[in-house]
């Protein structure tokens, strides 16, 4: 196994996005797990192994978790150490968006400007999120648009 991470100094390749662009539209047809925007992640790390798919790592720029993904579409995680050296698949994808924290990076993101020049007219970016805000959205006062005075 054999990984190139890359430096603030090295061009990125638009089509390295191409398996989190392909992911992203699988899980969106089937509308059960959280959405994923490729535009969220940055490309950190190309990693070849022995007769197995490329390996692209994809870094969140909200949550910073990283999302592990071939250009089978299959989705890993990093297990490292001397003995378990590398990557180990995982089988739900259920499990690689939770490792990634992916409905909190789009609750987050939902906060952006993007987001906000997005909302309909006189909502906010909270406006946006999906059901993955979970029971304590109310609580968090995300239920109402909060009017700021101006400055």
């Amino acid at each position: 196994m054999s990984g190139y991470w890359l430096t603030l100094r090295d061009a990125v390749d638009p089509r390295w996005f191409s398996a989190l662009e392909r992911l992203a539209e699988s899980l969106a047809a089937d509308g059960r797990l959280p959405r994923i925007d490729p535009d969220d992640f940055m490309y950190a790390a190309r990693v070849t192994r022995e007769e197995l798919p490329v390996l692209h790592v994809y870094r969140n720029a909200f949550t910073r978790k990283c999302l592990n993904v071939d250009e089978g579409l299959r989705l890993w995680r990093f297990v490292g150490g001397s003995e378990l050296e590398g990557y180990r698949l995982i089988e739900k994808p259920a499990e690689a968006l939770d490792r990634a924290e992916i409905a909190r990076a789009n609750l987050l993101a939902a906060h952006t400007r993007r987001a906000s020049a997005a909302a309909p007219a006189g909502r906010g970016a909270h406006a946006l999120t999906t059901e993955t805000e979970g029971p304590d959205a109310e609580a968090d006062g995300l239920e109402e648009d909060v009017e700021l005075a101006p400055v």
